[in-house]
């Protein structure tokens, strides 16, 4: 577990389903926030050579664990709680299916960036019952099939006039401001924990571009 592991996310989806709610669920992130991907590759080996010949690195699959509370919600009419909390179990066992294809897993951090990431579920999903029919403590294994997250800031300047185009896509601490007049299109990925602005004037392209 890292620092960022222990920041708390304010809203966290998976495939479109909000998983913090006030129905009696709610999960976060425990693991693969503030972590790093595996990779991929291996150093080669010549016998009665000493030590080894690098080879190159790729990022593979970051690991990530959900964890919360899944609780039926008592209503007026008796006998009701134990099942709201066992259609909470039939959806989460629907929505975190290993064999459904890799889905879209986003939460918004607490300086507003939301950060995304395809991933599927690993098996099994890990049930704590404590309170037979009413409570229960659930933890997900996901897996990425994108190296990283991907982060955007709420705090981008995005301005487009006169027909122009202007998209930005920030990552890490970016700040960025894109402006796109007459036509031009400008579009920004930041790179840096600075400040940056990229401008496109009477049809003229600005880009900036990088990946994790």
């Amino acid at each position: 577990m890292t620092v960022l592991d222990l920041v708390p996310v304010t809203a966290l989806s998976f495939d479109s389903t909000d998983l913090m709610r006030t129905d009696g669920l709610f999960l976060t992130i425990k693991r693969g926030l503030g972590e790093i991907p595996s990779v991929r590759g291996s150093d080669q080996v010549v016998p009665g050579r000493a030590g080894r010949i690098a080879r190159a690195r790729v990022a593979d699959t970051l690991r990530i664990e959900l964890e919360g509370i899944v609780g039926g919600i008592a209503a007026a009419a008796p006998f009701t709680e134990p099942v709201s909390y066992y259609a909470l179990v039939l959806e989460m066992k629907a929505l975190f299916d290993p064999t459904k294809a890799p889905a879209v897993l986003s939460c918004v951090l607490p300086d507003g960036s939301t950060a995304t990431i395809n991933v599927r579920t690993l098996p099994p999903l890990l049930w704590d019952e404590e309170i037979a029919g009413h409570f229960a403590r659930l933890n997900v294994e996901l897996e990425s099939v994108d190296p990283g997250w991907v982060v955007s800031r709420l705090s981008e300047a995005m301005i487009a006039t006169g027909g122009g185009i202007a998209t930005a896509a920030t990552k890490k601490q970016g700040r960025a401001s894109v402006t796109a007049t007459g036509g031009g299109v400008a579009s920004y990925t930041a790179t840096t924990n600075r400040a940056e602005t990229s401008s496109a004037t009477g049809g003229g392209v600005v880009s900036y571009t990088y990946s994790i």
